[in-house]
């Protein structure tokens, strides 16, 4: 039995070269990277821009709509909002956190992290001003 069994998961990306990292602000993310989950392995499936991280504000909602579109089941973010944590809470879409990390953390990495189950949901937004 697993302990993640989510099929689609989206993370705030951006790329250094040919390597993707987790980008550390939800909203902030020039990319999003979806991924399918199964049993203790992942695929990725599609690497998407964010054509809301220009807007000054609702940006959150913006790109909860759009990974919605996507199906999405699970995001796996270091910080996030009140407005898209609400609304991807909302939706019914599981948020989980990245511990702190030393230097840049890879997709791979956090998702390997998501289907070994260490990483915590999140309960509340993540953003700190």
């Amino acid at each position: 039995m697993c302990e993640v069994c989510f099929v689609k998961v989206a993370l705030p990306a951006y790329r250094v070269g040919d390597v993707l990292y987790v980008f550390p602000h939800f909203g902030r993310a020039p990319y999003f990277v979806l991924a399918e989950v199964f049993g203790e392995g992942f695929k990725v499936l599609d690497v998407i821009r964010n054509p809301y991280v220009l807007h000054e504000r609702g940006k959150g909602r913006g790109i909860v709509s759009m990974l919605l579109s996507h199906n999405v089941d699970a995001v796996i973010v270091s910080e996030i909002g009140h407005g898209a944590f609400y609304a991807l809470r909302g939706s019914g879409v599981k948020i989980f956190k990245l511990p702190k990390m030393k230097g840049r953390v890879t997709i791979e990495k956090a998702l390997t992290l998501l289907t070994q189950g260490k990483l915590e949901e999140a309960h509340e937004p993540t953003e700190h001003h």
